[in-house]
């Protein structure tokens, strides 16, 4: 088998990995996800047609990376997984750390981080909410800081639909077929919906500090539920840390629930591992 690094996965590759995440899903019952198009970049190994094995490590921000790996059940215990964390490791700066999400359903995974010395850092909350009671227009609409206009939806990778910087502040709209990203934007702040087969994800919900808990956020993300229901009232995911009890508080108002916990496990290389 051969280990490739890359920055992006090829739609062939995509399903390569799609059918190797859906293997492993229905072996151990786990709801983990892969992060196909997020990531900073891809470690796989490729087996005559298929993909065996493959991990995807994405940038948090202050040297923390997050890391999704996958490897088939029948060919575990083979180093599989250490050459695909070395061939990270290799890529990330200095000092970096690890962030691994477990449902703690896959013993192969607990058994794994208990030897890398990995640490318990915090519980993250699945959520999902069905649109299918959402009825069209019974979402209220946000009001911006500076007056009524509505947020714009655009679809569009999320680096090409950003907030203007300050003093510039106007919704943009904008149509990219090639991907698979709604971006959302008010002046008041912005949010990204993942759209997959079958169900929507959101991620990168932000408003503008001084306009936080003002109302802003439940505004936004109803007129987002109310756009969703109108295109295709799909059910729609998140993840929330449980710290976050501001963001908990505001998701369960407009209607999502906790279905699933994840533990966060950080894992510092740098740091020996004690016997």
């Amino acid at each position: 088998m051969r280990l490739t690094v890359v920055s992006s996965l090829y739609p062939s590759r995509k399903k390569k990995i799609e059918s190797l995440v859906r293997l492993c899903r229905e072996a151990e019952g786990i709801r983990l996800s892969f992060p196909y198009s997020d990531a900073s970049f891809y470690a796989f190994f490729k087996e005559n047609a298929g993909i065996p094995a493959a991990a995807a490590f994405t940038d948090l921000g202050e040297q923390t990376f997050e890391c999704c790996a996958f490897v088939r059940p029948d060919l575990r215990g083979r180093g599989l997984f250490s050459r695909l964390l070395s061939a990270g490791l290799s890529k990330l700066p200095p000092d970096s750390s690890l962030l691994f999400f477990t449902d703690g359903r896959c013993k192969d995974a607990s058994s794994v981080l208990s030897a890398l010395g990995a640490k318990w850092d915090s519980d993250e909350h699945m959520m999902e909410r069905s649109l299918r009671d959402l009825l069209p227009g019974t979402a209220f609409l946000p009001t911006d800081p500076a007056g009524s206009s509505e947020p714009s939806r655009c679809v569009s990778e999320p680096s090409r639909c950003r907030l203007k910087p300050s003093g510039g502040l106007e919704p943009s709209r904008s149509f990219c077929e090639e991907t698979g990203v709604l971006t959302y934007t008010s002046k008041a702040g912005s949010v990204r919906i993942a759209v997959y087969p079958g169900w929507y994800y959101l991620y990168d919900l932000e408003i503008r500090k001084e306009l936080r808990r003002k109302g802003y956020g439940s505004a936004l993300l109803s007129f987002v539920l109310d756009d969703l229901a109108k295109r295709e009232p799909l059910p729609i995911r998140l993840q929330v840390s449980s710290g976050n009890t501001a963001a908990l508080r505001l998701y369960e108002k407009t209607g999502f629930r906790i279905t699933e916990t994840l533990s966060a496990w950080l894992y510092r290389p740098s740091v020996p591992v004690k016997p």
